[in-house]
């Protein structure tokens, strides 16, 4: 019986280890990821949900954001929390079928947030989409004002093409990562 535990063990480790490290990354995906690294470190955040058909009254808040590579630097791992207490997980990576950038968001709250990314390195802007869109399309841009500052501004549009919701703000980093 020990022995069988012990083989079960072995073989779950076992499949569990990829021999490709993170020094193996095809180039392309590499060139995809690097500019995700401008999101490492810990940011404080602020924020204006403006008044729409989601938001009947406007909304000023605030949060940190702590973003660190893993799994052989093949993910970027975002973790944050909000002012009124709710947290977040995001895990960003990248699609060589799609030739984007994915990113897939829990909220504590039970959202689920699933998006393609591109990176413009003119406008130093991440423009992430819903893939999925079917009812809403959420549109979120993050565009880097210098190395330690960024704004963001998230738009929803329903099928009809109105907004139902805008959010806008800037984020500040407070920590960078030590390399």
């Amino acid at each position: 019986m020990r022995y069988t535990a012990l083989c079960a063990f072995a073989v779950v480790v076992t499949v569990g280890i990829s021999p490709v490290r993170a020094e193996e990354l095809p180039a392309e995906w590499k060139t995809a990821l690097e500019p995700l690294s401008r999101l490492e470190g810990t940011w404080e955040k602020t924020w204006t949900v403006h008044k729409s058909e989601w938001a009947p009254e406007e909304l000023r808040s605030s949060g940190t954001q702590t973003c660190r590579w893993i799994l052989d630097k093949g993910h970027l791992q975002e973790e944050g929390r909000d002012a009124d207490g709710s947290s977040y997980m995001s895990i960003y990576s990248y699609d060589p079928a799609a030739k984007e950038l994915r990113a897939t968001t829990f909220r504590s709250k039970g959202e689920l947030w699933q998006m393609g990314g591109k990176w413009d390195p003119e406008a130093k802007s991440f423009t992430w989409t819903a893939r999925a869109a079917e009812e809403f399309t959420p549109i979120v841009t993050v565009t880097f004002t210098d190395a330690d500052s960024y704004r963001f501004d998230v738009r929803i549009r329903n099928r009809a093409g109105n907004e139902v919701y805008h959010l806008e703000g800037a984020a500040k980093r407070v920590k960078q990562v030590k390399k």
